[in-house]
């Protein structure tokens, strides 16, 4: 397997060395060790991704997150966390938990930029964290539901 990467690696040197601007500043054996190592790592990510995408599980059987928050009765302790912070903190949240870019959760909220919506969700975050620090019985129940 590892000489399958450096005989890529010294093929894909080959090849630099034919284009115009190619211009070498460190050794040529440590350059080809390098190309190597990133051909590897390269093919570990996409085994990496490959397993994730094997593992996950099928489309039909995923349900949004907002489904099951309104859906459960065991969330509701959640809910009741939920109720405490004012609209637009349920409304980044919500579309943070659905996944959602923070590019289009400013968009869809309309922020300035990307920055402001992800300052938005720090701060939301931090009223849950202190809602939580400050609300013993609450912070068991959602203990419980892990």
């Amino acid at each position: 397997m590892a000489i399958d990467f450096f005989s890529d690696a010294i093929v894909n040197f080959i090849k630099a060395c034919h284009r115009p601007n190619f211009r070498i500043e460190s050794d040529q054996n440590n350059y080809i060790v390098g190309i190597a190592r990133n051909l590897f790592l390269r093919e570990v990510t996409k085994e990496k991704k490959q397993r994730q995408l094997d593992e996950a599980p099928l489309a039909e059987n995923i349900v949004e997150p907002s489904i099951v928050i309104l859906n459960s009765d065991r969330i509701s302790p959640l809910r009741k966390l939920l109720n405490q912070l004012d609209e637009t903190c349920r409304k980044v949240l919500l579309l943070w938990s659905e996944k959602k870019r923070m590019v289009e959760i400013a968009q869809i909220m309309n922020y300035k930029s990307e920055g402001m919506a992800r300052k938005k969700k720090h701060l939301c975050l931090r009223k849950i964290y202190q809602i939580v620090d400050e609300n013993p019985s609450l912070k068991e129940q959602l203990r419980a539901m892990l």
